[in-house]
C-alpha cells in the first residue's frame, strides 16, 4: 500500500517520500524498487531490524541485516540494487530450519561466537 501511495504522490515531480511506524518484516525491498523505478520514479527503500548480525571479529550480534535497496528507472528495464548486512536472510535460516538441512559455511554463529553450519542456534530474532 505504501508503495501505491508513493507512485500515486510522486505525480509530474517523480519524488516523494513515505515513512512507515509499527511494522513488522517487509519483505523484499528489491520488489518495491523496481515497483516505483518502474513507475518512472528513482525509488529508495531502508528499513532496520533487531540484532542479528555480528560484525567482523565480533561474538554478539550488533546490527540488523538491515535491507536498502534503490530502483533506477531504464530501458529496457530498471537498475536494481537490493542488498542487507546478513550473508544470509532470516527467511532462509528458517527455511534450513524447516528442511533440516545445514547452512552454508560462515554466515552464522553459535551462542559461543564459533561458525557453524546448524540451522537451529537460537537467534535474536523472534
Amino acid at each position: 500500500m505504501a508503495t501505491d501511495h508513493l507512485i500515486e504522490r510522486a505525480g509530474d515531480h517523480s519524488l516523494a517520500s513515505v515513512a512507515l511506524r509499527n511494522t513488522s518484516h517487509t519483505g523484499m525491498l528489491g520488489f518495491l524498487a523496481d515497483r516505483g523505478a518502474r513507475a518512472g520514479i528513482v525509488t529508495l527503500g531502508f528499513t532496520h531490524c533487531r540484532p542479528m548480525v555480528t560484525p567482523p571479529g565480533g561474538k554478539a550480534a550488533l546490527f540488523g541485516s538491515n535491507p536498502i535497496a534503490f530502483g533506477f528507472p531504464a530501458e529496457p528495464d530498471p537498475i536494481l540494487v537490493d542488498l542487507s548486512t546478513a550473508a544470509v536472510t532470516y527467511g532462509a535460516l528458517l527455511v534450513h530450519r524447516q528442511d533440516g538441512t545445514t547452512l552454508p559455511d560462515g554466515v552464522v554463529l553459535d551462542e559461543d561466537g564459533n561458525p557453524t553450519t546448524d540451522a537451529e542456534v537460537p537467534c535474536p530474532v523472534p
